[in-house]
């Protein structure tokens, strides 16, 4: 029986595992996606923070940005984990 998950593409790890172990490898991915997220946004809070006192350097700028994307790309990838009943 497969999970009730949304699909996948062929390139994610989970394309064609079982419901048992597509749920617990799920749950692990998404806990670390969270962890990341986490520490990513304090970063971003840390940054603008900074940032309205002293501004950012190019080189800050292009660090935010990043995180900014990566933030969207773990948002995006937790979202494909809903289940879909």
């Amino acid at each position: 029986m497969l999970c009730s998950l949304r699909h996948f593409s062929a390139s994610d790890k989970l394309a064609t595992v079982y419901c048992g172990k597509a749920k617990d490898t799920v749950a692990e991915l998404t806990k670390d996606r969270s962890s990341e997220l986490s520490a990513l946004s304090k970063q971003q809070f840390a940054a603008l923070q900074k940032a309205t006192f002293l501004g950012m350097t190019i080189e800050e700028t292009v660090e935010y940005d990043n995180r900014h994307a990566r933030i969207g790309e773990i948002c995006r990838e937790i979202d494909k984990f809903k289940a879909t009943n």
